[in-house]
């Protein structure tokens, strides 16, 4: 079977494995993407993710054919720790990529509404990822938004 998962809710399944996808995709892709899965009611997600502190996330325009490190426990997406991770021992590259894992989240206890709002944030002031984590961190203690 062959689908765009930014457009077509999947076929359920317990666990969906996504690796290597998100590090080519838009942040407005990933959260289409994350929003079908959600609506297809799967339970686990599998994906690929980077795990140093250090890495900042930066967003593309649609398709990126190289890739780049996403971390999605940081900025825009604020996911909480994986249930598991396992490090992907990648040694490519003089091991710039050692911290490539897959990490297991329960989809259902995923909110995507912080990633959401950080993505649109950025898309409508147009402002780079740190500074857009400050505007959201001061919306945020301003209490403007409450599902956060």
């Amino acid at each position: 079977m062959q689908i765009d998962l930014s457009h077509t809710v999947p076929p359920y399944c317990d666990l969906i494995l996504t690796r290597d996808c998100f590090i080519h995709l838009s942040y407005r892709n990933i959260i289409s993407i994350l929003s079908n899965y959600k609506k297809a009611k799967i339970k686990f997600l599998l994906v690929s993710t980077n795990t140093y502190d250090t890495r900042i996330n930066t967003d593309v325009d649609g398709f990126f054919i190289q890739g780049r490190m996403v971390n999605l426990q940081r900025f825009p997406f604020y996911f909480k720790r994986p249930i598991e991770l396992i490090n992907e021992g990648c040694t490519e590259d003089d091991g710039i990529y050692a911290d490539k894992s897959l990490g297991l989240w329960k989809l259902s206890e995923l909110s995507l509404y912080k990633a959401k709002f950080n993505i649109h944030l950025l898309y409508i002031v147009n402002l780079p990822n740190r500074m857009a984590e400050k505007v959201r961190n001061f919306y945020h203690r301003m209490k403007i938004f409450s599902k956060f």
